[in-house]
């Protein structure tokens, strides 16, 4: 490596040494930015501003871990204040009962020294934890913190009565991230109203927070909701489905991306009227978002938590709520998290459709009403890209017999699917061909457009 430094240092000039270093920085190769430090003193700065650029707790599960690393971390930066400069994201994360990272005697003067943060987040789990339980020199750094002119993203997560007009105060926010948090608007909106001015914020994620997107619904006044581009709302939590498309119809203005996150069959009602045929709330449609280019939906479709709903039904809020859409969708990302296979085969245990024949005596799958939306160029004519990703809790089964197999290995244009082994299943390969093969007339009309991947979690 020193060879190389040195190659490089005599023989290339500064500008490519930068770029250099700025290739393994987006690529975070920390490894080789640390050698890259001792090459020489123009791209030293450059190294470092990606080496100090976050920190972030989320990495680290062990609590003792956890315990240590604010204290030292802050002792390191009194120690070498010319590194100050660099943190642009801190991201604390407190799991333990007695919330010894929120009670941090040195956290309040580590957000004071980071003058340079513009992320900024804290998780708190294992507990009730509200704004005002926060030490009043916390509390006080974090509205120091969230003032300064460069500061851009702010999340909470598990922190309750959350002073909706603590937002005014961010002048320059433009992401906003509340997860599993209850907020209220404060009596002092009014005089806010009048001292700041109206928060433009361009991102807003609300997973489980029903209470504070009541409350930032109704203080329109701290924030211009209408220049909103990406929201994502995660349906988990028994929304009002009034309040949930009040803010969206709110932000039709400018949103150019929509993601809804299901880990509950009760998303379904939110959607869908209860009668036959499955029909939308009348109050449900995305015809007001003229700019809309991007529809997201991420499911889980879990033994525990499906109960008597057809896997099916799971996709039809997407299938419907797609057929009220403008022709500006260019991208539909649908993400599926599974405990199993079933829904690539047939297991006689669950009865789940999942190949057959309608009524018509046309071919069916999990996927047939979805390929069928997807695949029409009228009703989508800019769609350009279709991406599904599989997600797979457990891969094991306890009943082998229920896996046989009547179709061959290979790629197989007709749209009739059978059952495949369950050693098929095991293989990526084999659960993506099943995937592009079940979008049979969306992966005709978009090839490489249509993209399948199988990821594994622990």
């Amino acid at each position: 490596m020193h060879m190389i430094c040195t190659f490089a240092y005599q023989r290339l000039p500064d500008d490519i040494l930068v770029s250099i270093v700025e290739v393994l920085g987006h690529e975070g190769d920390h490894r080789t930015l640390k050698a890259c430090t001792l090459m020489s003193r123009s791209t030293l700065h450059f190294c470092r501003k990606y080496l100090f650029r976050s920190f972030d707790m989320r990495s680290r599960w062990n609590q003792h871990v956890q315990e240590a690393m604010i204290p030292q971390f802050y002792d390191f930066l009194t120690r070498h204040p010319h590194l100050v400069r660099y943190i642009r994201i801190a991201y604390f994360m407190d799991k333990t009962l007695v919330k010894c990272i929120v009670n941090c005697l040195q956290l309040p003067p580590l957000l004071r020294l980071c003058t340079s943060i513009s992320n900024f987040g804290l998780e708190i789990s294992n507990g009730l934890t509200t704004w005002l339980t926060l030490s009043y020199d916390l509390r006080g750094a974090i509205l120091e913190m969230i003032s300064r002119p460069h500061f851009t993203s702010l999340r909470f997560s598990g922190l309750d009565s959350i002073p909706i007009d603590i937002l005014a105060r961010c002048r320059s926010l433009r992401c906003l991230d509340i997860e599993d948090s209850v907020g209220f608007p404060d009596s002092s909106i009014e005089s806010c109203v009048h001292r700041f001015p109206l928060v433009q914020l361009r991102e807003l994620i609300v997973k489980d927070s029903q209470p504070f997107l009541s409350s930032l619904l109704n203080a329109q006044g701290i924030v211009d909701l209408s220049r909103i581009e990406t929201l994502t709302f995660g349906m988990e939590f028994e929304y009002s489905v009034q309040d949930c498309w009040n803010l969206i119809y709110t932000c039709a203005k400018d949103l150019k991306s929509l993601k809804f996150i299901a880990k509950s069959p009760s998303y379904v009602d939110h959607f869908l009227l209860s009668e036959y045929p499955p029909a939308l709330q009348p109050f449900i449609t995305l015809s007001p978002l003229m700019h809309l280019q991007s529809l997201s939906f991420s499911i889980f479709l879990l033994e525990d938590v499906v109960g008597d709903l057809e896997p099916d039904e799971f996709l039809k809020p997407l299938c419907l709520l797609l057929r009220t859409s403008v022709s500006t969708i260019q991208e539909v990302s649908i993400s599926l998290c599974l405990d199993s296979f079933e829904i690539f085969g047939n297991n006689e245990d669950r009865q789940w459709m999942t190949s057959g024949t309608d009524a018509d005596g046309v071919a069916v799958n999990f996927f047939s009403e979805l390929d069928t939306t997807l695949s029409d160029t009228r009703l989508l004519p800019r769609l350009a890209q279709v991406e599904l990703t599989i997600f797979i809790l457990d891969l094991d089964s306890d009943d082998d017999e229920d896996y046989n197999t009547h179709s061959d290995d290979g790629w197989d244009s007709d749209d009739s699917l059978g059952r495949w082994e369950k050693n098929e299943f095991l293989v990526p390969d084999g659960v993506v061909r099943n995937s592009k093969k079940m979008l049979g007339e969306t992966q005709r009309r978009l090839g490489d457009g249509l993209r399948v991947a199988l990821l594994d979690i622990p």
